[in-house]
């Protein structure tokens, strides 16, 4: 696997690349508060049949970030110019979470550049879950000299793992999965802490994409979740639920979910 930056915009856009060959370049955006680095795994399987290139958003990994209240057209584009910046022109697309509606949009205002869209577990939000995420589910994070940020992001991480939304520390609220090791949690704090000051900007433009209105208007090849391919005429329904972060998924549901999606990208 190799990594480079390329140019977008105002800013350098970082990346990882493997594998070669297949229909077309698989471009992959993923989750927050992670980076490319947390689907490690999925791009070196994916590989193995194609060529794939993992973006880091603007603001995450090892990208440079973009204004604060920037939306998703506004990540949709910067990544469309790293895309030109690698020379590819047609291209397979697949976003995951946080990256799901930047994905959808990338379709939208790619011209038709797009040849297969996969929107993984993407959320659609109604109006009073919305406002209570976009305030209280990636507060900015204040910079002090006690170092309260970093029991911050810490504390974010360790909960994230185990409750869905993650500041709801309640019985309901428990996901069906138990801790990762330190290293693993250590690992993604380390992630979320270089992206400490701009993570907040790129979750709360996914939280505020207007789903239900923009997923009516893609038209390639869809493969989504339940919720999100209700909305897009004739996309096929997701069944894998594995996410594919090297933090805790089972090497047998990330070689599920990867082969679920090379099915669908190589039918």
């Amino acid at each position: 696997m190799l990594r480079g930056f390329v140019e977008a915009g105002e800013g350098q856009i970082h990346y990882r690349t493997a594998g070669n060959g297949g229909p077309a370049p698989l471009v992959m955006i993923h989750a927050a508060p992670g980076a490319s680095k947390a689907i490690t795994r999925i791009i070196a399987t994916l590989g193995e049949g194609r060529a794939v290139f993992a973006l880091d958003a603007p603001g995450m990994g090892e990208s440079d970030p973009l204004p604060e209240g920037a939306d998703a057209t506004a990540f949709a584009d910067a990544l469309l110019g790293a895309v030109r910046a690698l020379g590819i022109d047609r291209f397979d697309l697949y976003g995951i979470l946080s990256g799901a509606p930047i994905a959808a949009e990338m379709a939208l205002r790619a011209g038709g550049k797009v040849r297969r869209l996969i929107l993984d577990r993407m959320i659609l939000l109604g109006d009073d879950t919305r406002r209570e995420w976009l305030a209280r589910y990636a507060p900015a994070v204040p910079l002090d000299q006690y170092g309260s940020q970093m029991r911050f992001v810490w504390n974010f991480v360790r909960d994230e793992f185990c409750f869905f939304p993650w500041y709801e520390l309640n019985g309901p609220n428990r996901m069906g999965r138990t801790l990762p090791c330190a290293d693993a949690i250590h690992d993604k704090t380390v992630e979320m802490l270089k992206a400490v000051r701009s993570y907040h900007i790129f979750i709360r433009a996914g939280l505020s994409y207007p789903g239900q209105q923009r997923l009516p208007g893609i038209t390639v090849p869809t493969l989504a979740n339940k919720e999100a391919a209700a909305l897009i005429s004739g996309a096929k329904v997701k069944e894998s639920r594995a996410i594919p972060d090297d933090s805790f998924e089972q090497p047998r549901d990330i070689a599920a979910t990867c082969a679920e999606i090379a099915g669908f990208l190589d039918a």
